[in-house]
């Protein structure tokens, strides 16, 4: 009766709507209680085609259950299963062999094979064997057709276009470098699910392949390293498009992996054709260093990796809060130290703070105090921020011309993932809704201490943010 309505319309075919339904009903409160002495039949007259529409249908009614019930685990799991599968399943001999091949063995009944008397046991655990692989697969097949079908009726995209990528990880398994992942893998990812841009990585790359190529994707520093400029001039030879992607003002930074993007300027000028950045401030600055035409392509969040657990943690006697610092190391945390520091002796033995990525060398040793490793890839980024059910998270920066440039890419890490955060008021948090999605404030000891505490002690108001900004993302 608290339900606006019980089955959503929206699912055309038997799938997933009973399962939306029940996510809804968790929400407000209802609890499933198992009894082990219930008995139900359940009979379904069931052929191979039947079997293949079912599953076909099926994922079609995942991709608009996925859109609906996002923070969905399994849905999730399954998701991310069909798109590392994505090319097999949409190969139409493979769909056709596997089609018959379930054909066939859903003719052989284990019972044929009872009057023989050497080996039976193991004759029927091998059909068992493989019915078990063959409908495995078979049903995979269909249930992934289903969805590319339904997401590539979303797509306004007319022409598949082959793209070269070179990420900075340097490999299509090796997840190591943050930017990678949320300016390359999960936005290849996307567009490879949406079935117009195949993407190669580079030891996917042959020459045969060499005219096949519309464009080359560069991201960073690989720019300069492991003859990719050897590469870079054979295509360009070939009249093929160079995209340089850049996340930040690079030729002015003290690293030295970097310094080739001021020393060697002209070198860019006469092989990058468009330079791909995450915000408009970047924008504005590599046209006027460079004079090559930039392109936004915002920062990406991948919902099947950052999502909010459904099931929250149970009732600690510390509040946890988050401090979230993978840029800049150090120089935006180490300001507010003092702060913390007076945080920490109003509200002792009351919060635990944990620092994500860097730890002051003041702070290292203190009770209410815990540092979690840098060292971790993307994925496992996102998973510590599932895991740890932060009450709330600070995320402090300092003003620089570099820091203005930056995307709110951990605002978006951080609201899909339900947890409410304080932000300096800096251009990258432009977007935030001061006390809706989040709260903002300058970078001065008074309004952060009010602005923590306000966080520790109203509950009511982290809900807000937290329920505000999921939906905002």
């Amino acid at each position: 009766e608290k339900l606006p309505y019980i089955f959503d319309k929206d699912f055309i075919y038997p799938a997933y709507d009973d399962i939306e339904l029940g996510l809804r009903l968790t929400e407000i409160g209802l609890k499933i209680v198992y009894n082990k002495s219930a008995i139900v039949y359940h009979y379904h007259n069931i052929t191979i085609e039947s079997f293949s529409q079912r599953a076909y249908n099926s994922g079609k009614m995942c991709w608009i259950f996925s859109n609906k019930q996002p923070s969905d685990t399994t849905t999730k799991h399954m998701l991310i299963q069909s798109i590392n599968n994505y090319k097999l399943h949409t190969n139409k001999h493979y769909s056709k062999s596997i089609y018959n091949c379930a054909k066939e063995i859903n003719k052989i009944r284990s019972d044929t094979f009872k009057p023989i008397q050497i080996d039976n046991k193991n004759i029927q655990k091998e059909i068992q064997y493989y019915q078990n692989t063959i409908f495995k697969n078979f049903i995979t097949n269909r249930f992934a057709l289903g969805l590319f079908e339904a997401i590539n009726q979303e797509s306004k995209y007319k022409r598949n276009i082959n793209l070269a990528v070179f990420p900075e990880s340097e490999s299509n398994s090796s997840i190591h470098s943050y930017s990678s992942m949320r300016r390359i893998f999960f936005p290849c990812s996307l567009l490879n699910i949406l079935n117009n841009v195949n993407i190669f990585f580079p030891n996917e790359i042959n020459k045969t392949l060499l005219n096949q190529f519309d464009a080359v994707l560069v991201q960073n520093s690989i720019f300069f390293k492991n003859n990719i400029l050897t590469f870079l001039n054979k295509m360009k030879t070939l009249g093929k498009k160079i995209i340089l992607d850049m996340d930040d003002i690079l030729w002015e930074s003290n690293d030295a992996i970097y310094a080739n993007f001021k020393n060697n300027k002209n070198q860019i000028k006469e092989y990058v054709d468009l330079i791909s950045v995450p915000t408009r401030n970047l924008k504005k600055e590599v046209e006027s260093f460079y004079n090559i035409p930039g392109i936004i392509v915002r920062d990406f969040v991948d919902i099947f990796y950052f999502f909010y657990p459904l099931y929250g943690a149970k009732k600690r006697k510390k509040l946890s809060i988050g401090i979230i610092n993978y840029h800049n190391q150090g120089a935006s945390i180490d300001f507010i130290v003092q702060i913390l520091k007076k945080i920490l002796s109003k509200y002792k033995n009351k919060i635990i703070i944990k620092f994500l990525g860097y730890i002051p060398e003041e702070l290292k040793g203190h009770n209410d105090v815990i540092y979690i490793s840098s060292k971790l890839d993307y994925i496992k980024y996102a998973a510590t921020l599932r895991k740890e059910y932060f009450d709330f998270c600070i995320v402090p920066m300092i003003e620089t011309k570099s820091n203005n440039v930056k995307s709110n890419i951990i605002w978006q890490e951080l609201s899909i993932t339900k947890i409410p955060a304080i932000y300096s008021d800096l251009p990258p948090y432009k977007n935030v809704k001061n006390f809706n999605t989040g709260i903002k404030v300058s970078n001065n000891e008074k309004e952060w201490i009010d602005a923590i505490g306000l966080m520790i002690e109203d509950e009511t108001l982290r809900n807000e943010i937290k329920e505000n900004a999921y939906k905002d993302v």
